[in-house]
């Protein structure tokens, strides 16, 4: 049961000097099978002086004397011998010597039993016999199904039957493991079969309403030579003269072992036994007691649950892995007894967080989209069919009575489950009447509306109130023909405006050929276009308007001034709103820079954010140094060089500054700039000033 590199291993290593026992912890072999495998090594070359001549019969005409095995060993000096089943017999000129072999071996073997006899001597027999059979039982102990077994899967929610798969091969490994090492013999179970059948059936006799066999195994047929080969192992693993009591000892400690280690992978019993589970065969009579037993289990199925969470057991692993299920799913999937990995992706293509939502949500006439779109299909149904009411009806009730009849003929509330609830296709009608305006209001019909899902009237009711909610235009009848009658890419157009009219204010300060506009003058050209909108009554709300996208896109707008400016070229050249003073200061300066960068005018940007940080470098420059102002060319150098020094500007700063100077100086002078002036290059003019401007204010 080694294989060929096995084998060669053992050889080598053992002309290499090793033990015995470091052969077998090299190659990850029991020591016994590298003894044996040694000893066979050692005695499977048959003695080739031996030349076994077989015959039918033999009527010796000399003198015959007979011997003991050993001893007709010890004499024999040639190497032709005769053989008749059992008898041996050696010619020696006048005489002859003869010896029968002890059964179960016959003449034939000789030439492997020889070297045997001459080692072990008058001790070389042992009862081979009887070793294949303590080996053959021992194999049959083994292949035995616990019928305890099957109660224990079924406590744990496993089914027999799909446990069964994992058994045979459980059983053969384990056998395979623990008569590692062994000759085979006849009648043990083969070591090397990789089938075997187990049947769980249904049975009234059984307390658990199921019998299971192993049955199928193959077993070693005789073989020329087995005997030898028991012989071999016997003498490499057993004294000779006390080796009866050890054979046996073994044989129950490897089924023993072997059983012990199926235990393990197959039963549940520490599991059960632990959280305190009882047996349904152990159920007491009586409806009570069994409600209290029943009542038990279920605290005890936690325990259970909660130490898998631990470990969970490579059955079970095996068990969910052959239904299609992944480790880490195990937990859940018993938490929540999904019945197969189809129910659980769905579950997870559902969005879902917890699966009782999923349970509750499926099963109806209707798919829908979302637990969350479930919630508003039942929530919001009493919205559109409101319940009846006692007495005289107000002729509001009346009408919503009669929506409520055309909603029911029109199949947009459905009954599913016992519950009464929107159909998923009609929730918009549902939200159109919670949160936007009522048809009524603009004077139409439900009935035409959804006379037919999919009209032309359908789609532009729909459209029509996307529109109203998105820009919060006043819901009346005038507002809803004039948006009904526009295209759907003038609506989506529209719908960033906080109203049409505001559109017409965006476009005029888009074409306008000036750059400044004044807010009165926008003012009347909202209040003044043919497009629907509110009336503005002053420059704070126009303000508010120009103040939202879209309008900071293309301008910007100051209450202090009156005045719209445009960007000159399109969007400011960069964000401003982390430079406090430049920001939160209206100085003249100020001004100057932020429209120059509102206009997206590098150029301009530069210079005025350059000026301004000469005017605060040198107001620190006079506080903080004893040394005049220079009034050479070099000034703007020793500048940024002395500024660095005082607010500690980085290397890296104080590189950018001086290229913001030299890219300034090429502007004023009218010369190209020496690279192209970036958003990069006043950010950091920007950034120094600020620094200043903060070390002045400390």
């Amino acid at each position: 049961m080694v294989t060929d590199d096995e084998l060669e291993g053992i050889r080598r290593l053992r002309g290499a000097g090793k033990t015995h026992q470091e052969i077998a912890d090299e190659l990850g072999l029991k020591r016994s099978t590298v003894a044996y495998q040694l000893q066979k090594v050692k005695s499977s070359d048959e003695d080739s002086s031996i030349n076994m001549i077989y015959a039918s019969g033999f009527k010796p005409q000399e003198t015959l004397i007979s011997f003991d095995n050993h001893s007709f060993e010890s004499h024999r000096v040639k190497g032709t011998l005769y053989t008749t089943g059992t008898h041996i017999y050696e010619m020696r000129g006048g005489v002859i010597h003869s010896t029968e072999i002890r059964k179960p071996f016959l003449g034939s073997d000789y030439p492997r039993l020889a070297p045997i006899i001459r080692e072990h001597g008058q001790n070389w027999y042992l009862d081979v016999v009887y070793f294949a059979r303590q080996i053959s039982s021992a194999s049959d102990s083994i292949f035995k199904l616990d019928s305890n077994l099957i109660r224990e899967w079924e406590a744990l929610g496993l089914d027999p039957l799909r446990v069964e798969k994992f058994v045979p091969n459980i059983y053969l490994q384990t056998y395979k493991k623990a008569f590692e090492g062994l000759p085979e013999t006849p009648g043990m179970c083969d070591p090397s079969s990789t089938e075997i059948s187990v049947s769980v059936e249904k049975s009234h006799a059984s307390p658990s309403g199921l019998k299971s066999t192993l049955a199928g195994i193959e077993r070693i047929k005789e073989y020329e030579g087995w005997q030898v080969d028991c012989l071999l192992f016997m003498h490499s693993n057993y004294d000779s003269m006390d080796w009866e009591i050890p054979l046996r000892q073994d044989m129950e400690n490897r089924s023993k072992k072997a059983l012990m280690s199926i235990n393990r992978r197959l039963s549940f019993n520490s599991l059960i036994s632990k959280s305190g589970f009882r047996m349904t065969h152990k159920f007491p009579r009586g409806d009570r007691a069994r409600w209290k037993v029943e009542e038990k289990n279920l605290e005890a199925r936690q325990i259970i649950e909660e130490e898998l969470a631990k470990k969970t057991p490579k059955l079970i692993v095996d068990y969910y892995k052959e239904l299609g299920y992944d480790k880490e799913d195990i937990l859940f999937v018993r938490k929540n007894n999904i019945n197969s990995p189809e129910e659980l992706q769905a579950f997870r293509d559902s969005g879902l967080e917890e699966f009782s939502q999923f349970i509750e949500m499926r099963g109806h006439e209707v798919d829908f989209r979302s637990y969350e779109q479930y919630q508003e299909c039942k929530s919001l149904t009493h919205l559109l069919y409101p319940k009846g009411t006692s007495g005289a009806l107000s002729p509001q009730q009346r009408e919503i009575d009669r929506n409520a009849r055309e909603i029911d003929s029109l199949g947009i509330i459905i009954k599913s489950k016992g519950l009464r609830m929107i159909h998923p296709n009609f929730l918009y009608l549902a939200k159109t009447h919670r949160e936007w305006p009522h048809w009524t209001v603009f004077g139409l019909h439900l009935k035409d509306i959804l006379s037919d899902i999919g009209t032309p009237i359908w789609q532009r009711y729909r459209r029509n109130q996307e529109f109203f909610h998105a820009t919060g235009l006043s819901p009346n009848p005038t507002n809803y023909k004039w948006v009904d009658k526009q295209s759907d890419s003038q609506l989506n157009s529209l719908k960033r405006f906080p109203s049409p009219r505001a559109a017409t204010v965006y476009d005029t300060i888009a074409t306008s050929p000036t750059q400044s506009l004044m807010l009165d003058s926008l003012i009347r050209i909202h209040n003044e276009s043919r497009n629907p909108g509110p009336t503005i009554e002053d420059q704070d709300a126009m303000h508010a308007i120009l103040s939202k996208k879209p309008f900071t896109d293309i301008c910007i707008s100051s209450l202090e001034s009156g005045f719209v400016e445009r960007y000159q070229n399109g969007k400011p050249l960069l964000d401003i709103s982390k430079f406090e003073d430049l920001r939160g200061k209206d100085s003249p300066i100020n001004k100057k820079v932020i429209s120059a960068i509102n206009r997206n005018a590098a150029d301009d940007s530069l210079t005025s954010a350059w000026t301004r940080f000469e005017a605060s470098s040198k107001e620190l420059w006079a506080r903080d140094l004893e040394e005049p102002l220079p009034t050479n060319g070099q000034v703007a150098v020793r500048m940024v060089d002395e500024m660095a020094k005082l607010v500690k500007f980085t290397p890296a700063m104080g590189k950018d500054l001086h290229l913001a100077r030299q890219l300034r100086n090429d502007v004023i002078h009218g010369d190209d700039p020496r690279e192209e002036i970036k958003p990069k290059h006043i950010r950091r003019v920007l950034e120094a000033t600020e620094k200043i401007i903060e070390k002045l204010n400390n």
